[in-house]
């Protein structure tokens, strides 16, 4: 547990560098304008957690059944991207709206860093160390943990100086994504499981498809709206014929 808890700490505080880094370069107006766009959904957050946790308790099957344990990874993955990419593809759609709903149109300019922060939602449908948990390998989580850490500090270090604002957040958003995916890649390798076994790269296409449509009919919907308010609603409205 001891190992466990350590990387749970260390990957609370790594969720955030891209903050910690910016608190010293940015004024106060900036930002807030930085933390209104890297928008928390706690619903979102409880969703994955759940999901995951049921992951975790019955992959054992994996021992006894490889076929149902991949099932199941692919299962939860593609479940998980029905209601996160989507919901990517409404606050990139919406992001000025939103951002002017919530935080009243002084911060509107924040709808920029939402947009480019939304991808984290949608990454969010791939476990990062399930293999690891299910089998209890406490030593694996941590050393991942302390690497994809520090390599998620350094890139959004190298690109809060060469790019400033946005160029922290796609270093942060680069090493959420390798340490994701470096998950998929362990479960493959101590599995002995094919990558392309593990994801449903088809239904995750679709869904993708499906969210890019209406995405693009969220933004024709939403714009050139003088009240946020309304402007949000035909966004959403946007969503409903996809």
């Amino acid at each position: 547990a001891g190992p466990v808890s350590l990387a749970s700490i260390f990957v609370l505080l790594v969720q955030n560098v891209d903050r910690y880094l910016l608190a010293f370069l940015l004024n106060k107006s900036e930002f807030a304008l930085y933390s209104f766009g890297c928008l928390t959904i706690p619903p979102a957050l409880m969703l994955e957690q759940s999901a995951f946790q049921v992951l975790i308790s019955r992959l054992s099957a994996l021992n006894e059944s490889p076929e149902a344990g991949i099932h199941l990874h692919r299962e939860v993955i593609e479940e998980l991207s029905f209601l996160l990419v989507p919901l990517t593809a409404f606050l990139m759609a919406c992001a000025h709206p939103i951002i002017s709903v919530l935080f009243t149109e002084k911060y509107s300019d924040g709808a920029i860093y939402l947009m480019m922060y939304a991808p984290f939602y949608a990454l969010m449908a791939f476990p990062p160390d399930i293999y690891a948990r299910a089998t209890g390998n406490s030593s694996w989580i941590l050393r991942t943990s302390v690497w994809t850490g520090v390599l998620s500090t350094t890139l959004a270090g190298i690109g809060a100086a060469l790019f400033h604002t946005k160029g922290a957040l796609l270093g942060f958003l680069l090493g959420h994504a390798i340490r994701r995916l470096n998950g998929t890649r362990h479960f493959s390798q101590m599995g002995k499981v094919p990558i392309r076994k593990l994801l449903p790269i088809r239904g995750f296409l679709l869904i993708s498809l499906a969210a890019s449509l209406a995405g693009a009919t969220g933004t024709f919907a939403s714009r050139d709206s003088s009240n946020p308010v309304l402007g949000l609603l035909r966004g959403m409205g946007g969503f409903f014929p996809c």
